[in-house]
């Protein structure tokens, strides 16, 4: 697999009605804001380890880190004054979903995990 996909497909219900969207730049404004990142990483059964990690440009700080070997949804909310480096480290088996990526993410990178 190891692609990043920014693709987002959303169920929600409001008012006892059920609603469905699909967008490559999906906002809805009562569940997403603008400034968040969301995402989540898809493993198959043999994935071994993936991280992703939120680095601020510049300075060389992570501000954001994940791991693990099992399917896990994540958000979090850079200061919109920086610019940020979002790196996925996996291997084959996993996939990296983004829902919501805010303009100060300006770098998206993939690494194999060895």
């Amino acid at each position: 697999m190891k692609t990043i996909v920014n693709t987002a497909y959303i169920n929600y219900c409001i008012n006892q009605r059920c609603v469905s969207a699909a967008s490559n730049s999906c906002r809805i404004q009562l569940f997403i804001k603008d400034c968040f990142v969301q995402g989540e990483v898809l493993c198959a059964p043999q994935c071994q380890r993936w991280k992703v990690h939120i680095v601020q440009k510049g300075r060389e700080k992570t501000v954001f880190s994940l791991d693990g070997k099992q399917n896990k949804v994540f958000c979090f909310e850079p200061d919109a004054e920086y610019e940020y480096r979002l790196v996925f480290t996996a291997d084959k088996n996993c996939t990296l979903r983004l829902y919501n990526i805010p303009d100060c993410i300006t770098d998206i990178m993939y690494t194999d995990n060895k």
